[in-house]
């Protein structure tokens, strides 16, 4: 297996054998961006990344843009702000549902900004946009004319982190068909290194 960017760490008690000295060197997978530890004693294995979930609702019937939250409720002029609870991570996958069955031309885009974590009032339109995710995406496994799609985004490598908070909106760039009480989900990988 090919592995790259080596990242070593103090080990901490996960060496395989004991005494627990010396060094681990996390690496990344090449083909499919997976983690492996390579212990000192030249053992390899898989490391079982961490993951976090930001769950968004949007409550109501609309076709025009609006901010995602993290509860089920109407909209409010609020963004709800999104954290990674990790010092390195990324986007890992992606799940979104409407009550509303779309039509052929609808294309539901989902777009999640960013700010410095410690920055002052709401992330708005003209922040910087972390990732674009359209129903229409070529990743993208689709149902419903959009009603339901997902798609894993470990490929595309989208780094989150720490310092920063995330924000989402939603919006129907096909036509004017109503998306209704949507729900998404994106998974937040840890990562030891990034490839």
């Amino acid at each position: 297996m090919e592995l790259a960017q080596a990242l070593e760490v103090p080990l901490l008690g996960a060496h395989p054998a004991a005494p627990d000295t010396g060094l681990v060197k996390y690496y990344t997978l090449t083909s499919d961006l997976r983690e492996y530890a390579r212990f000192d004693d030249g053992n390899v294995q898989y490391r079982q990344p961490r993951y976090w979930h930001w769950k968004m609702h949007y409550q109501g019937s609309q076709d025009n843009t609006q901010w995602l939250r993290n509860t089920d409720a109407s909209p409010q002029s609020r963004r709800t702000n999104f954290l990674v609870p990790f010092d390195t991570a990324r986007l890992a996958n992606f799940t979104f549902t409407s009550r509303n069955t779309l039509s052929p031309t609808s294309v539901i885009r989902i777009r999640i900004f960013e700010e410095p974590i410690d920055s002052a009032g709401d992330i708005a339109n003209n922040d910087t946009i972390t990732v674009t995710v359209n129903s229409t995406d070529v990743d993208v496994s689709s149902q419903g004319n959009g009603r339901r799609f997902m798609v894993d985004l470990r490929s595309r490598n989208i780094v989150v982190d720490n310092t920063k908070r995330y924000a989402a909106d939603i919006t129907n760039t096909g036509d004017f068909e109503d998306y209704r009480e949507t729900r998404i989900d994106i998974g937040i990988e840890e990562r030891a290194v990034q490839p």
